[in-house]
């Protein structure tokens, strides 16, 4: 949920580029930043509330499993970021 929601945020800013508010990159990179960190602690929560009794194992499981993908997702975008960055450094002038 989190990094669905993360990733229409992406898309709105895309389609909002005209409009006089416009995030910067530092921002963008923020806002998903803490969209991760928001998906983790939904998984802290879940495991915390199934260890006490009051939690389901199913949201649990589909809590974790949203974590997982969401850090995967952001160790890919970092690594084709540091790609493109070395693909221009390596451009002749």
């Amino acid at each position: 949920a989190a990094q669905s929601h993360a990733v229409k945020d992406l898309g709105g800013q895309a389609q909002g580029a005209g409009q006089s508010e416009q995030k910067g990159f530092e921002a963008m990179l923020q806002d998903t930043l803490k969209a991760v960190g928001d998906a983790g602690k939904s998984a802290d929560m879940g495991l915390c509330a199934q260890a006490a009794g009051k939690g389901e194992i199913i949201d649990v499981v589909t809590a974790v499993a949203e974590a997982e993908l969401t850090v995967k997702t952001l160790a890919t975008v970092r690594d084709r970021m540091l790609s493109a960055y070395q693909d221009i450094l390596r451009m002749p002038i």
